[in-house]
Parts: C-alpha cells; structure tokens; sequence
C-alpha cells in the first residue's frame, strides 16, 4: 500500500507544480480546472480559446482520492469513517470542478468541507503530531508572506497543507 501513497503523492504533487510552473500559482487548487479549460486552444470565445483539458483536474482529484483512501482505510489506524469521508468528498471535488457554476457550486464546496474535514479528522484520530507541525509551517508562512494579496495564496496553501498531512501521517504511522 506504501507503493500506492507515493503513487498518489507524486501525481497530484507533480500535477500542482506542473500547473503552478504553467500558470502560475492560482488562489485555490480547484482554479486548476479554470486554468485547464481556459486561454489558448481550439474554440474561440470572445478573444480567448477556450483548451477544454479540464477534465485532468478531474482525473487527477479522483484518482488520488481513491488511491489514499484504499491506503487510508487499510492501515486500521484512527476513525476509518473519517478516511473515508475525507476522500469521498474529495472525489466530488474532482467529480464538479466547477464551482462557478451555480448549480455545481453546493455540490463542490460541500465536497470540499466534508473532505477537509474527514482528512484532517483521520490525520488527528491517528496522529496529531504530523498536523501540528504543518499548522505550525502554514501560520508562519502566511505571517511571514508579503501583505499583498495577489502574493499571498492563503486557500491554496491550505488545501496543499492538507494535503501534506495526510500523506505523511500515512507514512509516519504505516512505518
């Protein structure tokens, strides 16, 4: 199961910085998908074309949501329930990227809740360690940031701090 944490880990890290290094760093993980879809391409609209390559976002959330969850649910560490739900919800994150759209919107920023906090649940049922230390990174990186808001990715950095923790409580806690 190890295989497949690192497996997860490195698609959806080398997808993040693929897009960061693309497109520069967006204000959220699910602007990605905006970035995917959006700017050059095959069909004009307006004076952008539009590149319709959303649909990796998509692949991407939701296969790394099922590979965790099988290593999550199979180490037997801390509230299963939670493992579960965290990577539930973050396969209708994946499954509605887009969140600007009215009738998705319920649908993707409900999945993002549940996700946050089933991750972030499982991580502290199963050791707090590993969450207090990347809280701890994350408050002096945005203390630390400039005060200008368009250098300052405070969701985005989250949503990879979350992340983050998951992957290395599974691996501080499978060893």
């Amino acid at each position: 199961m190890y295989i497949l944490s690192v497996i997860s880990f490195l698609l959806l890290g080398g997808f993040l910085l693929l897009a960061a290094m693309r497109f520069g760093v967006p204000s959220m993980v699910s602007d990605v998908y905006y970035q995917l879809q959006d700017c050059t391409g095959s069909e004009v609209i307006g004076d952008k074309r539009k590149r319709n390559y959303g649909w990796v976002f998509t692949a991407v959330i939701v296969t790394c949501a099922v590979l965790m969850m099988v290593c999550m649910l199979d180490t037997g560490k801390g509230v299963q329930f939670l493992a579960f739900l965290g990577c539930g919800g973050l396969m209708f994150v994946g499954a509605v990227p887009n969140y600007l759209d009215a009738d998705a919107y319920p649908i993707h920023k409900g999945g993002a809740i549940v996700a946050a906090a089933g991750c972030v649940g499982w991580c502290m049922s199963v050791c707090w360690v590993p969450t207090a230390v990347i809280a701890l990174i994350y408050l002096l990186l945005v203390s630390c940031s400039d005060d200008d808001e368009r250098y300052k990715p405070v969701w985005y950095m989250a949503e990879v701090a979350g992340f983050l923790d998951v992957f290395l409580t599974y691996w501080v806690t499978d060893w």
